[in-house]
């Protein structure tokens, strides 16, 4: 299973590094929550620190897990992969063993192992089982300079549970990254720089004005799961952009001339950006 594009071929690698058009965007939406399941801050050269979410759990049929890194300033790998090992159950019985490799993809141009807050990758057992409960996550392989960064894990809606928004146009978002922060020295005003605590996110969709009984006017003031795909040259699938527990304000513009359109902004909690490898 997985929620990550397919692995790309060689051949397909030509179309994957050419610049991205904005037509080449893909808005689907979800009724259907991300679950958040607990959260691994790093604490050292391969070792962590799983604290499981009190409440939530996978549904009881099975559910794909994704791993999202959530710290505002990313994720330093440093010259590894970092990998973290996830056990728990299979529906319907089973015990299930699972890993996450944070990685640059085989045709990035940076093959650098930095990775930005929302870069995610899926959680994935050999034979492809959906997950019923997690019981553990360690660090199999992470660097020292990794330490202090948060990787939440998330229980997914399924990707058949997602409908298309038709005709949709601009397409803009705010991430969650740490706000730059500059610090003076006598005249210099901006002797030191780093980053600062996290920004409020924002989303930004608007499309083509169907009616209000289908499309983006449906989720007016409600909370959601929006899938953003990327598909170059209308072939090869390079990115599904998640942004979880969206909540949208949503409203038309119906001019005298011209065409309807409707537009819906809010915010998410967190963006989970899972991408060809």
């Amino acid at each position: 299973m997985g929620l990550a594009p397919t692995t790309l071929t060689v051949d397909e690698h030509r179309i994957a590094l050419k610049p991205t058009l904005g037509i080449e965007k893909v808005v689907l939406i979800s009724s259907q929550h991300a679950l958040e399941l607990g959260e691994l801050e790093i604490m050292a050269a391969n070792s962590g620190q799983w604290t499981p979410d009190p409440v939530n759990v996978p549904d009881t049929d099975g559910q794909d897990i994704i791993a999202v890194v959530t710290s505002p300033t990313g994720l330093d790998g440093d010259a590894a992969n970092v990998v973290l090992a996830i056990t728990g159950t299979k529906p319907p019985t089973g015990a299930i063993t699972l890993s996450a490799t944070f990685k640059p993809p085989a045709y990035a141009r940076d093959a650098s192992k930095v990775f930005e807050i929302g870069y995610a990758v899926d959680c994935i057992e050999a034979g492809g089982a959906l997950v019923k409960t997690i019981t553990g996550v360690t660090v199999s392989t992470a660097p020292a300079l990794a330490r202090g960064t948060i990787i939440k894990l998330y229980a997914m809606p399924a990707l058949a549970t997602f409908t298309q928004v038709g005709c949709a146009t601009d397409v803009r978002w705010t991430s969650k990254s740490a706000v730059p922060v500059s610090i003076a020295c006598g005249p210099n005003g901006t002797a030191f720089s780093k980053p600062g605590r996290s920004g409020q996110s924002s989303l930004t969709l608007n499309g083509k004005l169907f009616g209000f009984g289908d499309g983006l006017a449906k989720y007016d003031g409600r909370t959601c799961t929006v899938l953003i795909k990327i598909v170059k040259e209308s072939k090869v699938d390079t990115d599904h952009l998640f942004f979880l527990e969206s909540t949208l304000k949503v409203g038309p513009d119906l001019p005298d001339e011209g065409e309807a359109t409707i537009a819906g902004e809010g915010v998410f909690e967190e963006a989970a950006f899972l991408v060809a490898m």
